[in-house]
């Protein structure tokens, strides 16, 4: 763990993927996903955004545009609608002529009870979130990047709680179980030109808990996002964060 985590080098990204290439991010407008984007274009990759909010897509861009210089196109998408291929379509026809070199599957969501009542609706929504884009977006990228030069990089975003079932969050818990296996079976599959890698973090500071405040086991989701970045290539399965990892074992 201490080699791991505090000594080993972490690949240059940039180089092994190749410089002026591609990224495609899910989730992109907040937390995480957002972390991702900015750490990413911050190593000169060029980034396709996808998410829900389309103004908050357009001033990440720009700024990053701007930070960073590198290329940005966005795409808003509702990813409860992401249950059939069709959704698919212009994701595809808008990244065909891009050399996509990193996919980072972060979309979704953790919500328990449905604030409407609706609990069928809301456990349904969150197993699509949670999974069907993974499934697909590999389908879509996947066999590109065995086609390219350099090696690819796909980062697919499991939790803590994927890793044993969780009592207290069943539906999440079995959608982050799957995100995990789906990514460490991908490997398997594909390991001789693309790196995959399940990050299982635990709790960040997202909107997904509410934004709380960093220190002890919460974590920043730029500390998630570099510690798991740092990871890629090396290992097909992190917690990314040291504290995380205290706490997984």
């Amino acid at each position: 763990g201490i080699y791991r985590h505090f000594i080993r080098e972490p690949h240059n990204l940039a180089e092994r993927y190749g410089k002026g290439s591609w990224a495609v991010i899910t989730g992109s407008s907040d937390g995480i996903g957002k972390a991702f984007a900015y750490e990413l274009a911050k190593k000169g990759f060029n980034l396709y955004l996808i998410s829900r909010t389309e103004s908050k897509l357009v001033d990440i861009c720009k700024e990053i545009e701007e930070e960073y210089k590198v290329e940005t196109k966005y795409l808003a998408k509702e990813f409860t609608e992401s249950y059939t291929d069709k959704f698919y379509t212009d994701i595809a026809e808008e990244t065909k002529d891009l050399d996509v070199s990193i996919l980072v599957n972060n979309v979704g969501r953790g919500r328990k009870k449905a604030p409407d009542g609706n609990q069928i609706k809301n456990d349904i929504d969150t197993v699509v979130i949670n999974c069907l884009p993974q499934t697909a977006l590999q389908a879509l990228f996947v066999p590109r990047m065995n086609e390219r030069e350099n090696r690819s990089g796909v980062v697919n975003l499991s939790s803590v709680a994927g890793g044993k079932p969780l009592a207290m969050n069943p539906v999440y818990s079995a959608t982050k179980g799957y995100n995990d296996y789906l990514s460490r079976a991908s490997f398997w599959e594909n390991s001789e030109k693309i790196d995959f890698i399940s990050a299982r973090p635990g709790w960040v500071s997202t909107p997904l808990i509410n934004n709380k405040e960093v220190g002890g086991y919460i974590i920043s989701a730029e500390d998630c996002v570099t510690s798991t970045l740092d990871k890629l290539g090396h290992d097909d399965w992190t917690n990314g964060h040291w504290r995380h990892s205290l706490f997984y074992t």
